[in-house]
Parts: C-alpha cells; sequence; structure tokens
C-alpha cells in the first residue's frame, strides 16, 4: 500500500449486488504510514483544510469509478461475475 496507486475495496450490498469502492493512494498512505503520530489535536486540525482535503478525495474517488466504468463492468468489478 506505500507503493501503491490506488486500493479498490469490493463488498456485496445488502441487495446482493457487488459493490466496488475505489480509493487512492497516491503517496498519502505511505506519508500517513511513515510520519509522525498525532494526537486527537493533530486529528482534528483545521476544519477547512480537513473539508478541502475531503473534498479532494471524493473528486479523486469519483475519477477513479469513472474511468473503472468505462473500463467495462466485467473487467471493473470481478465480484460481478
Amino acid at each position: 500500500m506505500k507503493k501503491g496507486q490506488n486500493l479498490v475495496v469490493q463488498a456485496i450490498n445488502s441487495n446482493g449486488a457487488p459493490l466496488t469502492l475505489p480509493l487512492p493512494l497516491a503517496g498519502e498512505f505511505a506519508k500517513a504510514y511513515d510520519g509522525p503520530p498525532t494526537g486527537p489535536e493533530g486529528v482534528r486540525g483545521n476544519p477547512e483544510e480537513a473539508a478541502g482535503r475531503a473534498a479532494e478525495a471524493r473528486r479523486r474517488a469519483a475519477q477513479e469509478a469513472r474511468r473503472c466504468a468505462k473500463a467495462g463492468g466485467a473487467q471493473a468489478n470481478p465480484a460481478a461475475k
């Protein structure tokens, strides 16, 4: 995960349909894993900064989901087979 660009989590929802959640890593995992530990004050941080990071993560996840959808249902979602 330290060197990976994406993490894809797949599950089956309550309707029995496959659910794919692409999560971009892009160096963020390694930075968090290798970085200094943070206490509660580090987690809370700046709300505006956290909101910006969350918006960027949502944008990248949506972009990756669109890319996977364009790649084709069976290829983008092996659990659908």
